[in-house]
């Protein structure tokens, strides 16, 4: 049975705690299905020796124990700031380049589904949903509406549910709504207009 000593855990650590801060903050900010832990293991690596890489010559620093007894405050500042704040970091700064990119048109666009790309700017703007071949409702998506994103998308809160004349033109705000809540399954299709 092969035996770890401290500096072993060190290493493992250094590499797998700042790699899983920045795979959580990128997933909260850009969602995907759920993972298995083998993958989630292997990209909480991989986003760790880019943080290693990055900041080696910060970590030598650190890890110098002249260094720990000469400054202290300024070693577990810096050991804080590699560890925790710049792999915080790293996420945001990998979704600004792709996202300036995908508009030089050198990057596909980022977003996993034409619904998340839609609502991801949160745009107000007016909607029409077709329930059936019959019917529609519609309303206004405003500031307080919502919309799932992946891997759950297709849920959709519109804040303000509207009268519709025949040919499915917005009349009037329906007195007193609150709204609607429409789950995948509940409609067919729906309508973007601007607002």
């Amino acid at each position: 049975m092969p035996t770890f000593t401290n500096a072993d855990v060190l290493y493992f650590l250094a590499f797998v705690v700042p790699g899983f801060i920045s795979m959580q903050i990128y997933v909260q900010i850009r969602p995907r299905q759920k993972t298995t832990l083998k993958d989630s293991l292997l990209e909480a690596i991989t986003f760790g020796a880019i943080n290693f890489a990055l900041l080696f010559f910060a970590i030598l620093w650190v890890v110098d124990l002249r260094n720990f007894v000469a400054h202290p405050f300024y070693v577990w500042l810096l050991a804080i700031a590699i560890f925790l704040v710049c792999p915080a970091l790293w996420p945001w700064l990998l979704i600004g380049a792709q996202n300036i990119l995908a508009k030089l048109n050198l990057f596909l666009a980022t977003s996993p589904t034409a619904w998340d790309h839609f609502f991801r700017d949160r745009r107000p703007c007016w909607v029409l949903v077709h329930i059936s071949e019959t019917r529609r409702v519609g309303g206004r998506f405003g500031r307080n509406s919502y919309a799932s994103a992946y891997p759950d998308s297709g849920h959709l809160y519109i804040e303000e549910l509207w009268e519709l004349n025949e040919r499915g033109g917005f009349v009037k705000k329906e007195p007193q709504s609150r709204g609607i809540v429409l789950r995948p399954g509940d409609y067919q299709m729906v309508e973007f207009f601007e607002d």
